[in-house]
């Protein structure tokens, strides 16, 4: 007869869907280095007590590596939105430059020709 926690570990293996953090962000350049710093190293394989349950500081641990996980992601992507837009505005403001250059030289173009 095979034991609940065997049967509970098989089903979850059955029903993951995902790989891990590192196999499905491998080429990612944002979110590599929070995974280096958060998860530098496999985590450890989660302690049963006697009666099949995962402990109290095992998953207080995962929880609080998870939050500084998401909490890392967030800023990145903060990061990543405030770079956006400061490059938006900064091509917005060399197109209007480009557009004045453009209004001024068909200007003295328009002056050239009448002159001759």
């Amino acid at each position: 007869m095979m034991s609940r926690k065997s049967k509970d570990w098989k089903l979850f293996e059955e029903n993951k869907a995902k790989g891990t953090l590192w196999e499905q962000f491998a080429e990612s350049v944002t979110l590599r280095p929070i995974l280096r710093k958060w998860l530098p190293v496999r985590p450890r394989k989660a302690k049963l007590c006697k009666c099949g349950h995962v402990s109290y500081k095992t998953l207080s641990a995962l929880t609080v590596k998870q939050l500084n996980v998401i909490q890392a992601i967030a800023e990145a992507c903060r990061s990543l939105e405030y770079d956006r837009d400061q490059i938006k505005e900064e091509a917005i403001e060399q197109l209007d430059a480009k557009d004045n250059t453009i209004k001024l030289l068909t200007k003295r173009l328009e002056v050239m020709k009448h002159v001759n």
